[in-house]
Parts: C-alpha cells; sequence; structure tokens
C-alpha cells in the first residue's frame, strides 16, 4: 500500500477510535448506504480501501461483501467473504458466506460452510460468544431444522442479556416472520424499534407483517421507511406485490424498476418480474427469464415458486399447480413450493393427491403450522359423509348430511338450471361443496391458518367451502344466501377460466342474491366510505 494511502487508512482508524466530529470515511460511505444510495456507497468505500481491497478492518470487508451483494456483484461477494472467513473463524462471517453460496445455487458449499460454522460457534462456546455471534448461531439452529420455538428462545435469552442490541430483535423477528408468526413477528420488530427507531430491518420487516396480516399500518410503516431510505428494496418489493394482486402488472413491472437497476440479480425481484409477465401474457419474456435465473442459480426455484403463487392468488390453480411442479422439478426440497402445490390441488378438489404433498411438506418440516392444520383438517373430512346427485357432491358432517343435504341439493339443482341457461355454460364437474360445522375447520381448509370470521364461504372454481349454521351463532347466517352466492362464483369463474377480476365476480355474486331474493344482498351504506377510501396492500 502506497505510504499516502496508509496515512489516510490509519487516520480513518484513528478517527473511527476517538469518535472525532469529523465524518470519517467509514461514517461517509455509510450515510449513503443507509440513504439507499448503494452504488455510490460501494464506489466511496473502493476508493477509500484502494486498490488492496482486503487490507481494511474486517467490519470494512464485511460491509463491502454486502455493499457487493446489494448490487448484484454476487460472486465477488462471495469472493471477499471467503477472504475474510480464511483469516478470522467467525461464525457470523461464515453462516452469510452460507447463504450466499446458497443464492448462488452452490449447494455443497452452502453445507459444509454451514458445517464449518458448527465447528466455530462451538469452539467459540469454551472462550464465549459476542452477540454477533449469538445471532449467528441462532440463523444457523434455524437452517438445520431445528424447533421454532427453541431458537426463538435462544434470541430471547440473547435480547434478555442485550436490551439495547436491535439485531437480536431483528433476528428474532425475522425467524417468526419466516414461520408465519406475524403477531410475534411485529412484537420483535417492535422490539428493535424501541431501541434503534430508524431500523431499517426492523421497518422492512414490520410492514411486511402488516401487509400479510392485512393490517392497515403498513401505509405509514412504509412511508416511514422510505423516508429513511426512498430506495429500500424490501418497501418497492412490498409495492409490487400489491400491484400483482391487484392485477396490474404494467404499474408492477413500473415499480420493479428501482429494485432491478439497482440489483439485476435480486431473485425474488426477477421472479416477481415473471410473474408480471404471465399475467400480461407474454409467455417468451416469461420462459426467457426463467432460464436466465436458472443459468445463474439451477437451484432457484422461487422463479416458479413466485408466479405460481401469484397465479393462484388470482383463481388460476391449474396454471398455478403447473408452476409449483416445475419448481418441485427445480428443487425437490422446496417445502413452500410443495405446500402451494397442496393448497391448489385441495382448490381443485383433489384432496387425496394434497394429502399425499402435505405429508410430505410434514415429513420434511414437522414445525410446519399451515401442514400441520391441514392434515388435522383432513382428518375431520375423512369423516363426512358424502351426498352426491347429477353434477354435484356434498360433503359434510353427518347430522348437517341428514337435515341439509336435500335442501342444498335442491337449490343448487335449481341455481345450475338458472345459470347454465342464462350464462351459456357448461360448467366441469363435479361441482364440489364441503360444509363445516366448525368455523375453524372451514377457514384452515380454505386458507391453511385459523380466523378471518367475516368469511361465510369461499369458491376455487369447482370447488365451494362454507360454514353451516351450526358453526355460527344461532341466526347469524342464511346457508341458502351462502350457497347461492358460491355457486354464482362457480358459475362466472367456470365460464372465465378463472381470468376475471375477484372484484367483479364478487360483485356478481352480490348482484345475483338480490336478484334471487330482495331480502338478500349487501348494500352500500356510510359505513363503507372509509374503507373504500383507504388503499390497503394484499394479505
Amino acid at each position: 500500500m502506497p505510504f499516502y494511502r496508509q496515512i489516510v487508512f490509519f487516520t480513518g482508524v484513528l478517527i473511527l477510535a476517538g469518535g472525532a466530529l469529523a465524518q470519517s470515511p467509514s461514517e461517509h460511505y455509510r450515510t449513503k448506504w443507509e440513504r439507499g444510495a448503494y452504488q455510490e456507497a460501494l464506489e466511496t468505500l473502493e476508493r477509500w480501501l484502494g486498490e488492496d481491497r482486503t487490507s481494511g478492518p474486517r467490519s470494512f470487508q464485511r460491509d463491502y461483501a454486502e455493499l457487493l451483494f446489494a448490487v448484484g456483484r454476487v460472486d465477488e461477494a462471495i469472493g471477499v467473504l471467503e477472504d475474510v472467513t480464511s483469516r478470522y473463524a467467525s461464525p457470523a462471517h461464515t453462516v452469510r458466506l452460507a447463504l450466499l453460496y446458497r443464492y448462488r445455487g452452490r449447494s455443497q458449499d452452502f453445507r459444509e460452510a454451514l458445517d464449518r460454522a458448527q465447528q466455530q460457534i462451538e469452539m467459540r462456546l469454551v472462550y464465549g460468544v459476542d452477540r454477533e455471534d449469538w445471532v449467528a448461531m441462532g440463523r444457523l439452529m434455524e437452517l438445520r431444522g431445528e424447533d421454532p420455538k427453541r431458537v426463538l428462545g435462544h434470541y430471547r435469552r440473547l435480547t434478555a442479556e442485550h436490551p439495547d442490541y436491535a439485531p437480536g430483535f431483528v433476528a428474532a423477528g425475522d425467524l417468526a416472520f419466516r414461520r408465519r408468526a406475524y403477531d410475534v413477528a411485529a412484537e420483535k420488530y417492535g422490539g428493535a424499534l424501541e431501541v434503534e427507531p430508524q431500523n431499517q430491518d426492523a421497518l422492512a420487516g414490520l410492514a411486511e407483517c402488516y401487509a400479510r396480516s392485512g393490517d392497515p399500518r403498513v401505509n405509514e410503516t412504509v412511508a416511514a421507511l422510505l423516508a429513511i431510505n426512498p430506495h429500500h428494496l424490501r418497501a418497492h418489493i412490498l409495492e409490487v406485490e400489491k400491484r400483482l394482486d391487484l392485477g396490474e402488472a404494467e404499474a408492477a413491472l413500473a415499480a420493479l424498476d428501482p429494485v432491478l437497476s439497482v440489483n439485476p440479480r435480486h431473485l425474488q425481484g426477477v421472479s416477481l418480474k415473471a410473474a408480471a409477465f404471465f399475467l400480461l401474457d407474454r409467455e417468451e419474456d416469461l420462459e426467457a427469464l426463467q432460464q436466465q435465473v436458472l443459468t445463474f442459480n439451477p437451484q432457484y426455484s422461487g422463479v416458479f415458486r413466485i408466479p405460481g403463487r401469484i397465479a393462484s392468488r388470482h383463481y388460476r390453480f391449474e396454471v398455478g399447480r403447473a408452476f409449483q411442479e416445475k419448481a418441485l422439478g427445480v428443487d425437490a426440497d422446496d417445502a413452500r413450493a410443495r405446500l402451494l402445490l397442496a393448497f391448489d390441488l385441495l382448490r381443485l378438489g383433489e384432496d387425496a393427491a394434497a394429502r399425499q404433498e402435505l405429508i410430505h411438506v410434514f415429513e420434511a418440516d414437522p414445525y410446519s403450522v399451515l401442514a400441520y392444520n391441514l392434515l388435522e383438517v383432513s382428518d375431520a373430512i375423512s369423516a363426512f359423509r358424502t351426498v352426491e346427485k347429477g353434477m354435484f357432491q356434498l360433503r359434510l358432517p353427518e347430522m348437517e348430511a341428514e337435515v341439509l343435504a336435500d335442501d342444498m341439493l335442491a337449490l343448487l339443482e335449481t341455481a345450475a338450471d338458472l345459470y347454465q341457461e342464462k350464462d351459456q355454460v357448461q360448467l366441469r364437474t363435479p361441482v364440489v361443496v364441503q360444509v363445516f360445522d366448525d368455523h375453524d375447520e372451514f377457514i384452515v381448509r380454505s386458507v391453511g391458518l385459523p380466523g378471518s370470521a367475516g368469511h361465510l364461504g369461499i369458491c376455487f372454481g369447482q370447488v365451494v367451502t362454507m360454514d353451516s349454521p351450526r358453526a355460527r351463532a344461532p341466526g347469524d347466517v342464511n346457508w341458502r344466501l351462502v350457497l347461492w352466492h358460491e355457486f354464482v362464483h362457480v358459475i362466472t369463474l367456470q365460464k372465465t377460466r378463472n381470468r376475471m377480476p375477484r372484484w367483479l365476480s364478487e360483485g356478481i355474486s352480490v348482484y345475483e342474491e338480490t336478484q334471487r331474493d330482495t331480502s338478500w344482498g349487501q348494500r352500500l351504506n356510510p359505513e363503507f366510505k372509509p374503507i373504500v377510501e383507504t388503499e390497503s396492500y394484499p394479505t
């Protein structure tokens, strides 16, 4: 290193050590980084490190790797971290390196790095583990498939001992988020924000929790995050998800520009772009993009899984199923794709095939709440009575079958005669209706998790699920109204081959309720005004 660069380097270190008021080189690039100027931050750090970019302090080398990764220079980021881990046996650096290997599709290197991290942790336990390595230990436990409750307890001990350490709360929140425990995750992210009110990881995680749970606070949380960092990639990804959920594919592509212009190797972003191409029927562009991703990472199944998820959000379950099967062809261990495949099979009425997929998911991940819930409901459904007549197949508990089956079938036949003639549609059969005397079983069968008290019935095109009157308080539900409403969905979804906006299908069903019985239907009143005016994110 030239003498004048040595002076600059050691001056920077002394400024950091002495806490001088003047902004040091490290503070300069980190300020740019925090504001989302990733390329500028990288260039500033590179100028400061000089030609020999392996000679700076370890923390700067780690930052250098993260900035390289942030702008899509993944292989260079891996090279920097490989050098760091060869000189410093730090579990935090080794676990991060393992994750970069996985991002690049280097499975063997990923597993070997995890083994090295485990050995490093065992050595550190003898002499004491610092906070950063404690976080790495928790991530390693999760990656090795340990009980999430045990891992959460691991983080809880860290935050109890170091209540001022925001990354400990963020790590716990990230774990809970990945396990879909959004209430727990939001609590942990909130703990991080109490320590660091502008912690971007915590704000981004909290925003995603709110988005997944339909909490309107997502808007203010995203606004707070973008006020700090207008280029935060996760904030923009949320906007992309929202637009795709609404079917606004062109707007989704525009919202992706800030993500992919910063990092063209952002695999989630590129996969969402593929989903937008799917919605726009740009098949050649979709396939070319998928091939591009697989060239970079032959094991990244998300490039099929994510478009499949979006397809199913738009009730195109056959297409979603095909995407998930392709995802599993790329990575047979992709539990998320297998779970989504099981959902698609359930929505297509293929319960037996769905159960087999759920068994595979649960065997691979015995802590999967969704798989457990769905298998439990599958067991309950196996005790239902099946009543068939014409094109219809009813599955319902014994007591419901005795009381409701004949009247339900008569109502369905009346509706089928009316709408097949009126709308000139020939229905795919059988049309399956599953009736539940337990609301949580109904909603788990439909979406995977209990709750959603406002839902009375859900239609997937050829399959209808609904509550029976016994699942509700007396007088709380009119099963005839619900069944008629859901059957109109069968007509409109099959007529359009599931290629229609959900709001339009919903509107037609409500309208047809009123045509059947003037006492049915739901009419706008002043209580709807704030709902209509509130822009919400997808759940």
